[in-house]
């Protein structure tokens, strides 16, 4: 029989993903609506994944989206090993594609208001990682 609080995590774990996916809805739909064009979602390499490839004009932006239900702020959660994990993505990602020229977005949503607050932070991964 399956240790109760084991029960717990794998819910937790389920209930995290489940807000995170829709916060990326949020946010694929807010940069729509900002005329952005998504272009991926979820890349994954061996370091971590990019949340959103997206692209005005002709600028490509890597997007991470963070969320929160107001007990942090939502850009306050990111962490240095996830800033430099996602450098690397991004590095992985753009050399494949032969970008050179790109910049970086954070979406941060506050999951308590109604509707939920969005907030953009512009290049907001420097190349020191």
């Amino acid at each position: 029989m399956p240790h109760p609080q084991k029960k717990l995590q794998i819910h937790a774990s389920s209930d995290r993903r489940v807000k995170g996916k829709a916060a990326e809805e949020l946010a694929c739909a807010h940069l729509e609506s900002r005329g952005f064009r998504i272009l991926e979602r979820n890349f994954t390499t061996r370091f971590g994944e990019i949340d959103i490839v997206a692209q005005r004009g002709k600028t490509v932006f890597f997007v991470e989206v963070r969320s929160s239900e107001g007990f942090m702020h939502p850009l306050e959660s990111i962490t240095a090993k996830k800033l430099k994990n996602l450098w690397r993505a991004i590095q992985i990602y753009a050399r494949a594609r032969g970008i050179e020229d790109y910049r970086t977005l954070l979406i941060g949503i506050d999951l308590s208001c109604n509707p939920p607050r969005i907030e953009e932070v512009y290049d907001f991964l420097e190349e020191k990682w």
